[in-house]
């Protein structure tokens, strides 16, 4: 009885893996308008808030 052959080739497939766009904390000032992108978070327990004129800024 005749042995087949199989000829099957491994090809190794490309996954296409997509970060998902990392969404920044945009903060605004009440008073003068002034706005701040905030890129990387400390992470610390306490909370550091941004003060500009004198007042935390708020979120945008």
């Amino acid at each position: 009885m005749p042995v087949k052959k199989t000829s099957k080739k491994k090809t190794a497939k490309k996954k296409v893996v997509r970060k998902k766009a990392a969404v920044k904390k945009r903060m605004a000032c009440v008073v003068c308008g002034m706005e701040v992108t905030v890129d990387k978070i400390c992470g610390c327990v306490e909370a550091h808030p941004i003060l500009c004129c004198g007042q935390p800024m708020a979120r945008k």
